[in-house]
């Protein structure tokens, strides 16, 4: 790639080289020439500053998502230490650090992320004004080559911007994904602990009962085999009662669960309603025509009512086998909001700078109150995923001791009929508590993984949903890479052939 775009900026300088007449535009005066020479060379200064700015933005934005994956290392520690103490106030006061840290974390994102797409416009706009000039005032022989170069710019800066918006949308949502579960995975990883060990409390219990079995007198055997199964069945009887429940309580805490998960993510008919100053109506339909996703974004036939109708926050969804980042309300108002702070800050005439400023302070009203919404459901998703994984966990819990019971019952059954040799038990058993303990050491693994880096793939926690978006996120990483290579390559090439264009008209 940079070998093919070194030898077109060499053509280009032999082309100019070899040129000896240059064709004007026709009918201009020497200073009309001299005054559009000047406004030419301007206006490469200001595409230049623009360029530095939008570079500067880009930076930003990487910078705040590495920021971003720190601050989720630093969450995850804050988190283990919630989990960890018993001291009610020391518990509020890492409560309070967590809030604070994702606050500071997603204002950073949100202001990179404006900036980006400022710096994004002031360049477009400089490229066109650029274009504008060039049109009337360069030798005709260079406009076209100008032009195509100044197109190449505007795509690929536009996708970079885009591709930037999609992998911080990306990040954003891998970390919400893994942090929101966190309470759950770090109880179920503890409850599987716990029930290795019951298990192997119970495997050693059960092989002393038979090796203490196997010193009792033949004919006392029986008698003290039938006492065992009786126990086991009164216990699996009890148990059972329990186990109902227990599942009764789980269902009902996934109920309340599906319904706080719904609210947040599935639910798509939230809608927002905001009315557009006749000022600027015309313009914001330009802005609405060229730039909004029809799907969710609705500008009505008078063009005073812009209307968002979808799901809160950002989220993915399957549309033909193909799964696709639906922009949430949140986001697409503060995409919104960008716009029309690059409309203040330009200083319009003031009966359209009123206009702006009311139409900013609607989107503003907007956002803080679905952020309220947001806020308030997410609390309340993530305490109904803490209360059905511990639910869940319960059940699970008795289900696999009622199973170690009747596993035992089965054993003591078969000496009890004659079928396997006590010696034979033994056996099993002693294998059974080499085999638990294994399993009790994976499961403290496992815990102190999770406690690290606040990831566990295993055991269905996080379905496909977190490999999608790692794949997704590389992907993303690399188009993002390979675009600003091909930018910076593009740029040199258009400003060799501005510097060619201002040595010629020397």
């Amino acid at each position: 790639m940079k070998r093919r775009h070194l030898y077109i900026i060499a053509a280009a300088m032999l082309t100019v080289t070899a040129t000896s007449c240059v064709e004007m535009p026709e009918g201009k005066g020497i200073d009309d020439v001299y005054t559009s020479r000047v406004d030419f060379i301007k206006a490469q200064t200001t595409l230049k500053a623009a360029e530095l700015k939008l570079k500067e933005a880009q930076t930003a934005t990487e910078n705040a998502r590495t920021m971003q994956m720190e601050a989720n290392v630093k969450a995850q520690d804050l988190r283990n230490k919630i989990a960890d103490t018993k001291n009610a106030q020391d518990k509020a006061v890492f409560e309070e650090q967590l809030k604070l840290l994702k606050a500071q974390d997603e204002i950073k994102l949100a202001w990179a992320q404006t900036d980006l797409v400022n710096a994004q416009r002031v360049y477009q706009q400089a490229l066109a004004n650029l274009e504008l000039l060039t049109k009337n005032d360069i030798p005709l022989q260079y406009q076209s080559k100008l032009f195509g170069l100044k197109d190449r710019l505007n795509t690929l800066s536009y996708n970079i911007s885009q591709k930037q918006s999609d992998l911080t949308g990306k990040n954003l949502l891998l970390v919400f994904t893994m942090a929101k579960d966190t309470a759950g995975i770090a109880n179920s990883l503890n409850d599987n602990i716990k029930v290795w060990q019951n298990t192997l409390d119970n495997s050693i219990e059960q092989l002393n009962s038979l090796k203490a079995l196997k010193t009792v007198p033949a004919e006392e055997q029986k008698n003290a085999l039938k006492a065992k199964i009786d126990a086991l069945n009164a216990e699996i009887a009890t148990n059972t009662i329990k186990a109902n429940i227990l599942e009764n309580n789980r269902r009902e805490a996934y109920t309340t669960y599906s319904t706080a998960y719904n609210l947040l993510y599935t639910k798509c008919d939230y809608k927002a309603e905001i009315s557009i100053p006749n000022a600027i109506s015309g313009e914001f339909n330009t802005y609405f025509s060229n730039n909004l996703d029809k799907k969710f974004n609705f500008l009505s036939s008078d063009l005073k009512t812009y209307t968002f109708v979808g799901c809160i926050p950002s989220n993915w969804y399957n549309e033909n086998g193909n799964w696709n980042l639906r922009i949430g309300l949140i986001n697409q108002l503060n995409t919104i909001a960008s716009f029309v702070n690059s409309k203040v800050s330009a200083n319009p005439p003031a009966a359209e700078l009123d206009a702006w400023k009311i139409l900013k302070t609607s989107i503003s009203n907007a956002m803080n109150s679905y952020s309220a919404t947001s806020n308030e459901l997410s609390y309340n998703l993530q305490q109904a995923t803490i209360v059905h994984s511990a639910k869940n966990n319960e059940s699970n819990s008795i289900s696999k001791y009622i199973s170690l019971l009747t596993s035992n019952l089965s054993g003591y059954t078969s000496l009890y009929n004659g079928i396997t040799s006590i010696d034979a038990q033994i056996a099993n058993a002693e294998k059974s508590v080499a085999a638990t303990q294994a399993n009790l050491a994976g499961a403290k693994v496992s815990l102190d993984t999770f406690r690290k880096s606040g990831y566990n793939d295993n055991n269905n926690f996080y379905y496909f949903t977190i490999s999608d978006l790692r794949k997704s996120i590389t992907s993303i990483t690399t188009e993002v890479a390979d675009m600003q290579t091909e930018f910076e390559l593009v740029t040199k090439e258009k400003d060799a052939l501005i510097a060619l264009i201002n040595n010629q008209n020397k």
